[in-house]
């Protein structure tokens, strides 16, 4: 798992987050998992999982991709600490953390993937990352 905030915020892939132990070894109390093609996690029922299942390219609905960013915002805020995971984690989880950071610092989503990439490799969804860049309806 890489941590992208210290004891506080991690992107894993799928082999990472089935491990168990080690993802409570970390610490982790919440759990977000993007992976559509995976199956569900069965963890301690003390861990929050949550699964929003989507797409590493375009086509997510919006609701889905604004409520996956806004709760891992939340978690953030609440300094739960929090695992986003994916099957490869290095697009869909990134982009939602990034998403979130930016939510939470009031930063460009650019800037904060820009500075994501500088501190782990990336291999993002330019669709995915355009779905999630798209303005609010009735925004500027």
């Amino acid at each position: 798992m890489r941590e992208i905030l210290s004891d506080r915020l991690w992107i894993a892939n799928a082999l990472q987050i089935r491990d168990i132990r080690n993802v409570l070894l970390c610490g982790v109390t919440a759990v977000v998992d993007l992976a559509m093609e995976e199956k569900p996690i069965v963890f301690p029922r003390d861990i929050v999982y949550v699964r929003m299942p989507i797409t590493d390219g375009a086509g997510n609905p919006r609701a889905i991709l604004k409520a996956t960013w806004e709760l891992v915002a939340e978690l953030i805020e609440a300094e739960r600490p929090t695992a986003v995971a994916c099957s490869a984690g290095m697009s869909r989880s990134p982009v939602i953390v990034a998403a979130a950071l930016a939510k939470v610092e009031k930063k460009p989503l650019k800037e904060v993937i820009l500075r994501m990439a500088e501190m782990h490799p990336l291999d993002v969804s330019p669709a995915l990352l355009q779905d999630v860049m798209q303005p609010e309806p009735g925004t500027n």
